[in-house]
Formats: C-alpha cells, structure tokens, sequence
C-alpha cells in the first residue's frame, strides 16, 4: 500500500475593519473546512494565522510576517486564504510573496478554486481596477 503525501497548510485570514463581512472567525472556519475536505489527500492543518484589524496595503503585519518565515523555512506546503486580497492589496508587495512561494515550492490555494502564480497576479490586478471603478 502506496502512503498518501503529507500536505502541510498554514490558513491565513486577514480582516480591515472589525464587524464587517467576512470575519476572521468565518475565514477560518471555511479554511478549516476546506482542509477536512482534502485530509484523504493528506492535507493537514500546520498553522492558523490572522491580522484583525490590519490593512491589505501594507506587509507589516504580525500574522503576514510569521506567515512568510514559514514559506521560507520550508514547513509548509500551501497556504489557504479565502481570498487573494487576504494575503495583499498591494500589487507589488503580492508579487514578492508569490515569488517567494515560488522559489520555495509552496502552493497557494483560495476557496475559489486553486491558483498559480499567472493567474493569482491577473486577478489581483482585475480586483484592482473594479475598485478603482
């Protein structure tokens, strides 16, 4: 019998204004979810990290920081966020961190559906201009 990979998931969940849709509780209890969903394909919850209260605009974020010493300590596999804008609002900064996962080989997955580097920029740059409209 062939054993079944171990995925290592750090949930990162992020929320600006306190009260607001989209909670930090709520974010990471449909992340949790989505890890149960996949554990017969060994994922595995490593780490759940959150920024109350925290802008997207900026990096200096507790949870953010701890977030990016274990992409490049090599713990972990993916990291689940409900959206891509959880992780950054700002262009640049997002392409920093999805070079990091990528030289590190970490997978980055939202709950609408996996995402690669390609598609996660071109989408963050659609989310960009709505708002600016």
């Amino acid at each position: 019998m062939q054993k079944k990979p171990h995925t290592n998931v750090v949930l990162y969940a992020r929320q600006a204004v306190a009260g607001k849709k989209g909670s930090i509780e709520t974010q990471l209890d449909r992340l949790t979810s989505l890890v149960e969903d996949r554990k017969h394909e060994g994922w595995t919850v490593k780490e759940k990290l959150a920024d109350p209260e925290r802008s997207g605009f900026h990096t200096d974020r507790p949870a953010y920081r701890k977030l990016l010493k274990l992409v490049r300590s090599a713990k972990i596999d993916l990291v689940a966020v409900t959206r891509l804008d959880r992780l950054s609002r700002n262009v640049r900064d997002f392409a920093r961190f999805l070079g990091e996962l990528d030289r590190r080989g970490v997978r980055l997955v939202t709950l609408d559906g996996g995402t690669d580097v390609a598609t996660a920029l071109r989408l963050l740059a659609e989310t960009k201009k709505r708002r600016r409209t």
